[in-house]
């Protein structure tokens, strides 16, 4: 498959079977031929370190990921029947962890901003039954 001792670059492994053999896609008979070169070729074997620093720097961890992306996150709905205590037991236990164990920013602020809005929606709704409390009050005193 490949020369043991290439004095030709021609010789050497091209970037797509040295990633496939850094990434442990090849059979082993290829990935023998492959180390075998890599170690006795300075090329490749340069090649071969450059290779696997640009894969080990472009590795994230799978709860970088999660987090990131709140792929775990629960919908603003989910989060809002939390408040409200209406998820079932198992919903609740899920929602809570996240909150509390996981402590993930994004729906602990979402929490908070969902909290404001209730609060904001329930001052406005107190306020309207107050008003219509004042008017029909005032009616019902014009007429008596």
């Amino acid at each position: 498959m490949f020369s043991k001792k290439s004095k030709n670059p021609e010789d050497c492994i091209d970037r797509g079977t040295l990633l496939s053999y850094v990434e442990g896609s090849l059979s082993p008979e290829q990935s023998d031929a492959v180390q075998s070169h890599v170690e006795s070729c300075d090329l490749c074997g340069r090649f071969h370190g450059e290779v696997e620093g640009e894969i080990k720097s472009l590795s994230m961890s799978i709860s970088l990921v999660w987090t990131e992306e709140g792929i775990s996150c629960p919908h603003r709905d989910i989060l809002k029947a939390y408040l409200a205590k209406s998820l079932s037991g198992g919903e609740a236990d899920y929602v809570e962890f996240h909150l509390t164990e996981i402590a993930c920013q994004f729906c602990n602020a979402n929490l908070e901003d969902i909290r404001a809005l209730d609060s904001e929606e329930e001052s406005r709704y107190l306020d309207s039954v107050r008003e219509r409390l004042n008017q029909s009050t005032s009616a019902f005193l014009r007429k008596n």
